[in-house]
């Protein structure tokens, strides 16, 4: 979980020295590999990487593979 947080860190500072701001811009969250035993739970995660105070959270979902398919929940 660290590397995701770092690497969302990153980006939020190579939009600043382009001098953007990514409350501006739209994105969604996926959380992927949900059916993997020990992922961390989606609220941890919504709490770590979905938390926007002055624009709200983002749109997220959920995926899971079972079989080379997408299992929408």
């Amino acid at each position: 979980m660290p590397e995701n947080v770092e690497s969302f860190q990153n980006l939020m500072d190579n939009l600043n020295s382009l001098k953007l701001n990514l409350a501006d811009i739209p994105y969604v969250l996926q959380y992927n590999k949900r059916d993997l035993p020990g992922v961390a739970p989606v609220e941890y995660m919504e709490f770590l990487l979905n938390n926007r105070e002055s624009a709200g959270a983002v749109v997220q979902c959920h995926r899971t593979t079972v079989r080379g398919r997408v299992r929408k929940r």
